[in-house]
């Protein structure tokens, strides 16, 4: 059988053994994230093959990114989950933490610390590089002491973490900021959470001016980034949801973005003005917007057609490229084309022991709901198996507001390795395929979004290509909650449920969020209103569509995961299920995972909640 051949499951469940994948500036170095057996380091190594590679240990630490800043400096970006202590309203959370990393000398700065400027060691927005007078700076958002507790601050630090100054302190509802090629700040974002008033602010004479506002109850205006030319701010309206310029000599509004209806944007990370979009498409194509980096994406796109590709770095003379390439023909590797020579160097594999040759193939479909609509779906078929009367596991993404894509995906890939089909649908209230799908979601939560689900699974069986009783739903986060409605609010779809950080009780989860944020009518709970259609946690309409108030209906048997750590979902929402639905005598099995947040970010606790997964669907709607 195919199953037997498959990679093991932890070739799967690790973290990739490649990721991060940074070209210096100068196009001399190449920084990126290896997965050693247990170990995680950072390894930095010189493109000439003369000098020595490096690395560095980050093994046991919560990594989020790594930046270049500068030629011979790498910034590492973590994450921890705690509580701030001395920071009233600051509360258990996710935080972030800067260090500064010499790839010459080895030396390892932890930026937030290495000085008496900073009164709290944690980020709170992403950290901007910029080259003054040959001297490399950061910008950093963090918090300053006021008398209520905190406030937002921007804060200059030299790379070695001295020299710190505050640039900005006196905006009591900052958010976020951009600073110019000498590093000085020209754009700054504010939002009152009582008044719910949004604003962007220019610099004019040394003094803040707001521009535009907006009243912003859930949504905020995005700011994409700078214009190409740095003579303008690009932001996403939320009134007209497309993309808008405005000066930052006057303030005045410039003419429309000319890529005004662009899907994803692309920042520049050495200078932040918008570098390019990917499509609001199932492909997610990438255009950039300045010539010669169009120029240099069409010699990739034509090197690796039919392909997914992902641009990861760059150098600012677009000579050389990494490229992150993903299809069935050629497998999930990182490439290095240096368009000087006209040669590519393959990097890496993402996944090593995942040859292309183990590759699953992705396709995508659509069909039609129980209301005519047409939902999008990837369905994963797996390999060496004739697509006709196949096991499915549906896999609904989380958000609700997000969006699978196209390429590798770890998780359906560890499933369709097994003998499963895997269809993750894009859902009315996905976000990434423009407003009309997104929008046709609201007030549709355990609803028509859950219904979407389950008329994919109709019209596979309609083809004949799934065995419409060997079906099972699984899911993390809105997905978890997706894979508890579907055998509680639905029934007699689904032959087994697993929800990983899933929402089980409403009504308790926004009272949680209530005195969670200290405010009834804060964002988040008004984003879950939104779909819900409910703000009040003691609403009736809230126990319609909670799972844990339908136990009567289960008739499957279901797997519950849930980290310890999550700051999202509290895990009492699964922990609370359990113990319902073994008191009211159904089968049902509940996996802890220690000290994990609620994206699964240690190879360690994917490859348990992977093993556990696996054992429970072979226990309950085996492949064969």
């Amino acid at each position: 059988a195919p199953a037997l051949a498959a990679p093991p499951l932890d070739v799967y469940g690790n973290l990739p053994t490649l990721s991060d994948v940074m070209i210096s500036p100068d196009g001399d170095r190449l920084a990126f994230v290896q997965q050693d057996g247990t170990e995680r380091v950072i390894k930095v190594t010189e493109l000439d093959g003369k000098g020595k590679a490096v690395g560095f240990s980050i093994t046991g630490k919560k990594l989020r990114g790594i930046k270049w800043a500068g030629d011979t400096h790498l910034l590492v970006i973590t994450s921890t989950t705690r509580s701030l202590l001395g920071f009233p309203g600051l509360s258990h959370a996710e935080w972030f933490q800067i260090q500064s990393l010499d790839v010459l000398s080895g030396e390892q700065v932890d930026l937030m610390t290495h000085n008496n400027t900073m009164i709290a060691n944690v980020a709170s927005g992403s950290p901007m590089v910029r080259t003054v007078n040959g001297k490399t700076l950061i910008m950093v958002p963090s918090f300053y002491p006021e008398q209520t507790g905190f406030g937002p601050a921007l804060y200059s630090l030299s790379l070695g973490g001295g020299d710190a100054k505050i640039l900005e302190s006196k905006s009591e509802f900052a958010e976020e900021w951009l600073v110019d090629s000498d590093g000085n700040p020209i754009v700054e974002t504010d939002f009152d959470d009582q008044t719910k008033h949004w604003g962007l602010r220019i610099k004019e004479n040394g003094f803040w001016k707001e521009v535009i506002s907006r009243n912003a109850p859930i949504d905020q205006p995005e700011v994409a980034g700078l214009t190409q030319d740095g003579t303008g701010v690009v932001f996403k309206d939320i009134d007209k949801d497309t993309y808008q310029t405005v000066s930052l000599k006057d303030g005045t509004a410039g003419p429309p973005y000319e890529h005004a209806n662009a899907g994803m944007i692309v920042r520049d990370s050495l200078t932040d003005r918008v570098l390019g979009a990917y499509a609001l498409t199932p492909y997610q194509t990438l255009t950039l917007f300045p010539p010669d980096a169009q120029r240099a994406w069409k010699i990739v796109e034509a090197s690796f057609p039919n392909c997914t590709n992902g641009l990861e770095s760059h150098t600012p003379d677009w000579k050389k490229i990494v490229v992150h390439v993903d299809c069935s023909a050629f497998g999930d590797n990182f490439v290095l084309l240096d368009l000087t020579t006209n040669r590519a160097h393959m990097v890496g594999p993402e996944y090593a022991g995942i040859g292309k040759e183990d590759y699953s193939e992705v396709k995508i479909i659509e069909y039609q709901a129980a209301d005519g609509r047409t939902i999008m779906g990837y369905l994963t078929l797996p390999k060496g198996k004739d697509p006709k009367n196949l096991p499915l596991i549906v896999m609904p993404h989380g958000g609700p507001a997000a969006r699978d894509e196209p390429g590798f995906d770890w998780w359906s890939e560890a499933l369709a390795s097994r003998g499963y089909a895997v269809l993750r649908p894009q859902y009315r209230g996905s976000q990434g395929f423009g407003d009309e799908l997104f929008e046709a979601g609201f007030g549709e939560f355990g609803r028509k979004m859950q219904t979407d689900l389950s008329d994919g699974v109709r019209s596979l069986a309609a083809q004949g290509i799934i065995d419409p009783k060997r079906v099972c739903i699984v899911g993390a986060s809105y997905g978890g909650y997706a894979a508890m409605a579907g055998i509680t609010l639905q029934t007699g779809i689904y032959r087994c449920a697993i929800a990983d950080a899933g929402l089980s009780d409403l009504p308790a989860m926004l009272a949680w969020n209530q005195n969670h944020q200290e405010r009834q009518d804060n964002p988040a709970a008004q984003y879950w209103d939104r779909y819900m259609g409910v703000t009040d946690p003691a609403s009736s309409k809230l126990k319609d569509i909670s799972p844990i108030y339908h136990l009567a209906n289960v008739d499957a048997p279901i797997l519950l995961t849930h980290g310890t750590d999550d700051t999202v979902v509290e895990i009492g929402q699964s922990q609370k299920m359990y113990e319902a639905l073994k008191a009211a005598g159904k089968t049902a099995e509940f996996v802890k995972m220690q000290d994990e947040d609620h994206w699964l970010s240690t190879s360690k606790t994917r490859d348990e909640m992977l093993e556990a997964d696996m054992a429970f669907l072979m226990k309950y709607n085996p492949p064969d």
